[in-house]
């Protein structure tokens, strides 16, 4: 254990103290420890200068938990812009309109800049059919088809999806062959875990066509932020080859060819006319705004145009002193730690809106004008602007877009402000009891439930005394009306998220649980002034075995479904009682008690209840 340094340990009267003890051993002609004395007074001036230096030293600055930070592996959360989808308002009769990147549209008195190059196509989505494998049509809408109605709930392959359902795209308007199209879709992904890194194994196949003269050709996907019709996103595509056949006929299809989804996609609204803009307005440069003049001296520090700026955005020329009239791009860098001394590098400081340059040994203190050529400034968490609100285009060269107005349809990402030391500090307390790596059972119980992109309803890990290195894990996919088995989609992508953070050695093998259905009969006598009892003992039931449904490999005791029921008010007596499993391979204690393997678990099968009336 690392010990604790004191470094503020004295005082200034003790100081004063014991200096002058030492006065006579040092210079014994000294006679006057009096107040007036001025070799008194500079005692007091050097022990007050050292008091003040060992309350500094012992202080913790912003470089100090930097450090800390790096040494932890966080970094403070930086100012963030809110990203947000608006669609088209001319959706009667749309046109061809292209949008190049960083248009700026206004919104509130603030600006908003489109995240990339946008293509609103001629044409809209007026109706979605779902068929089924023989191509039979099982549902059809015709309403509520644009990003800004989010009340459809559209389930494309049917509430069970089997292979070969599929959602229909029936298009009014032109969608040419050779040219990328966007499609938004937002989708019911509140259950699913969060996406964490690139790493993901789809859950379903899905094959997308499009219809040609010649029939159907596969459709070019060339970006799916829904991953396979799981979460809210944008989908781009291309069709390249043929003319795309025009007419009543379904333009675009999307097919599930199987994999496996534990919940059906629903679609609760859809558009083509969607673009996606960031809370930004960025101020360009070519010729360079005077920032400063360096000096050469180590640590210079200036303050940028806004306080409020993108740290990414930022960048910052400097005079090379070697070469007068030349300027050289100089690097963002999160601290100084790494930088040499000839490394042309800065750092920002969002919270007092400034940039420093380094001390000669870690990073070259400019000498000579300093200019800044580009930033982005934002309003951060004052971005985030309420749903619905109208977007209009505010870049004068912008002309196509004259008159053209969009609404907001979904808050992509909110905008927040630089997160503070004392944020950080916080969310690192919460962060050291969050389970990183698997060492126990429940380490893996509880990084299984945790996998990126997956519906977990529950998970139980165990080892065998006489092979600990391998770690059994059944896992339940789904919710609770659900009785999955493991897909091989679900196995990779938990096989994929546990093989980073299991010991090494260690062997992971993954169960499908067994689903053991206990069916339940019993003959009770209620108290004569209930009613529906019927429905209480089975609502009794329900619950009782709801508490169960997480339980792996633990026996479902008869005595205690039996004290639950003796307990009810509105059961005077319970003439029999028995619970039967629905499969074989359960076994059976002396006293009732029901015994599932390791993997098994629990359901509620149908119960039987009797009610005799008319016993004592």
């Amino acid at each position: 254990m690392l010990p604790e340094l004191k470094l503020d340990s004295d005082s200034f009267e003790n100081l004063i103290e014991e200096y002058r003890s030492q006065i006579a051993g040092i210079y014994p002609d000294w006679t006057d420890y009096n107040y007036h004395d001025p070799g008194i007074t500079f005692l007091e001036l050097f022990s007050w200068m050292q008091e003040n230096q060992q309350y500094y030293m012992e202080q913790l600055g912003p470089e100090h938990y930097r450090q800390f930070f790096r040494l932890a592996g966080i970094r403070p959360f930086k100012r963030e812009p809110s990203h947000v989808l608006a669609e088209a308002m001319d959706l009667e009769r749309p046109g061809k309109l292209v949008i190049p990147e960083g248009t700026v549209f206004t919104s509130g008195g603030l600006h908003f800049e489109t995240v990339r190059e946008e293509m609103l196509p001629a044409a809209r989505i007026v109706r979605l059919e779902r068929r089924d494998s023989s191509g039979r049509t099982e549902y059809s809408t015709e309403t509520g088809i644009s990003g800004e109605h989010t009340g459809m709930a559209f389930a494309p392959f049917g509430t069970v999806p089997e292979a070969g359902s599929a959602m229909y795209f029936f298009i009014d308007g032109e969608l040419p062959a050779g040219e990328d199209f966007r499609m938004s879709l937002l989708l019911a992904d509140e259950k699913r875990n969060p996406l964490v890194g690139e790493t993901f194994v789809p859950l379903g196949a899905l094959d997308w066509e499009y219809r040609t003269e010649a029939g159907w050709r596969p459709l070019k996907v060339l970006e799916d932020e829904t991953r396979g019709l799981l979460y809210s996103g944008r989908i781009c595509f291309r069709m390249e080859k043929g003319l795309p056949a025009s007419g009543g006929d379904a333009m675009l299809r999307v097919t599930y060819r199987g994999g496996g989804f534990e919940e059906a996609p629903v679609i609760r609204s859809i558009s083509l006319r969607e673009i996606e803009m960031r809370q930004t307005y960025t101020h360009r440069y070519p010729e360079g705004r005077l920032l400063a003049v360096g000096n050469g001296f180590p640590n210079q520090e200036y303050p940028l145009p806004s306080e409020h700026f993108l740290a990414d955005s930022v960048e910052i020329q400097a005079e090379d002193i070697l070469h007068p009239g030349r300027m050289n791009l100089w690097k963002r860098q999160d601290d100084f730690f790494a930088a040499g001394p000839g490394d042309f590098c800065y750092t920002l400081d969002e919270q007092a809106g400034t940039v420093r340059f380094g001390d000669g040994w870690h990073g070259l203190p400019p000498e000579g004008r300093i200019v800044i050529t580009a930033f982005s400034e934002t309003a951060g968490a004052g971005g985030n602007i309420k749903g619905h609100s109208v977007f209009a285009a505010g870049d004068p060269a912008y002309h196509a877009a004259d008159g053209l107005k969009f609404r907001m349809t979904r808050l992509v990402s909110p905008g927040r402000e630089p997160e503070k030391t004392e944020e950080a500090l916080l969310r690192l307390l919460r962060e050291q009891n969050r389970t990183w790596r698997a060492v126990t059972c429940r380490d893996y119980e509880e990084l299984v439930k945790e996998t990126p992109g997956l519906i977990i309803h529950s998970a139980h890990a165990w080892t065998e005394e006489d092979n600990p290195k391998t770690v059994n894990i059944v896992v339940r996919p789904g919710s609770d009306n659900q009785a999955l088995n493991l897909t091989k989609g679900y196995r990779d992508n938990i096989r994929a998220y546990l093989d980073e953070r299991r010991i090494l050695g260690t062997i992971v093998r993954l169960h499908s649980p067994e689903y053991i259905r206990v069916n339940v009969s019993c003959e009770v006598i209620p108290a004569p002034q209930y009613r529906d009892c019927e429905a209480l003992i089975e609502q009794e039931f329900r619950r009782f075995f709801a508490e169960k449904n997480r339980l792996y490999g633990v026996p479902l005791e008869f005595g205690e479904l039996y004290g639950r029921l003796d307990r009810l008010p509105f059961v005077r007596r319970i003439s029999s009682l028995q619970m039967e499993a629905d499969r074989p391979g359960v076994g059976r204690k002396g006293n009732g008690d029901l015994v599932p393997p390791k993997n098994g678990v629990f359901l509620m099968g149908d119960p039987l209840i009797l009610l005799d009336h008319y016993r004592d």
